[in-house]
């Protein structure tokens, strides 16, 4: 009987043993599934959240120009599933010093008073700026990727081969709508020291606007020497866009797609050196770190040009 009770004890130590093998194994297999999935999903939700708050960003420098001030939240901070897994810090990244834009050109308006009495002037127009806003963070469930934002515009960033696409807006706007052209220039830039902000929490930045404007459109009234006129020939003759940038090949693959519709390999595209918008004298030139926008042609007939000029202070809030 004695040996009946020891076999029996000794039967359920094991069979407890055993329950407590299987319950752990099983626990074991569920972590290992779902904190990858769910990290996964925390970083793909980070990397959203940051591109929807640049482009809104990038949406906002280039249609409300007349901003005294700005504000912005960036999403920080990747999730964690505790008590296994705590929440990652994220980075903002702010260089002042990076990525150098300038414009340059040179702009004859004719205007005609109530006299029909012809003047002209000249508009001659240089201005620069600099600076880039990166988001960093490190991902281990799905491929590195951050997002730039440099004079206006945001690139996406991927992969260890450092590949990258263009996602605008784009800061040159050219339409020509039945023989009337139009351009339109945005350039901006970040004043204030170099920073990295660190956090596992959003953080909201203001912007404040240092704002110049040059708009005129034909057939527009104007003020001229204390008399009114009206505008009645735009005639641009000098045009320069340069922007020095590391991501220089996207901003050219990006203005390629944009002017002439074309969804072609990169590689076909950077192999040319130059080409022109497609219809429009406007050429564009890619080489290293530099793209170059200029007016190849005698002087162009212009319905309306509007520049703008931002040179934005950061300021965390």
């Amino acid at each position: 009987m004695n040996f009946l009770t020891k076999d029996s004890a000794v039967a359920e130590v094991i069979g407890t043993i055993l329950i407590f093998a299987v319950v752990i194994t099983l626990v074991t297999s569920f972590l290992a599934w779902y904190i990858p999935v769910q990290q996964a999903h925390f970083e793909t939700e980070y990397l959203q959240n940051t591109e929807e708050a640049f482009m809104s960003l990038a949406g906002s420098l280039h249609s409300d120009q007349q901003f005294t001030s700005l504000s912005a939240t960036f999403p920080m901070g990747i999730g964690g599933t505790p008590p296994i897994t705590q929440p990652a810090g994220t980075e903002l990244s702010l260089s002042p010093n990076l990525t150098l834009a300038s414009i340059s050109s040179k702009v004859t308006v004719s205007l005609k008073n109530s006299t029909n009495v012809m003047s002209r002037y000249n508009i001659i127009i240089n201005a620069s700026v600099s600076g880039q806003i990166e988001s960093l963070a490190s991902l281990q469930y799905v491929a590195d990727s951050s997002y730039v934002m440099q004079d206006g515009s945001v690139i996406a960033v991927s992969g260890s081969n450092n590949s990258n696409l263009f996602l605008g807006p784009l800061p040159i706007s050219i339409t020509d709508s039945s023989g009337n052209i139009s351009l339109g220039a945005l350039i901006s830039g970040i004043q204030g020291p170099p920073s990295v902000i660190s956090s596992e929490n959003p953080i909201q930045l203001t912007f404040l606007n240092v704002f110049k404007e040059y708009q005129i459109i034909n057939g527009s009234i104007s003020s001229l020497n204390n008399s009114i006129a009206v505008v009645s020939l735009i005639m641009l003759s000098q045009f320069n866009y340069t922007i020095t940038s590391k991501y220089a090949s996207s901003w050219d693959l990006g203005l390629y797609r944009a002017y002439n519709g074309s969804t072609v390999p990169e590689g076909s595209i950077l192999s040319q050196g130059s080409w022109f918008f497609k219809g429009l004298p406007f050429k564009v030139t890619y080489s290293g770190y530099t793209l170059k926008v200029t007016l190849d042609a005698s002087p162009l007939d212009l319905a309306e040009f509007t520049y703008y000029f931002s040179a934005v202070r950061l300021q965390q809030t």
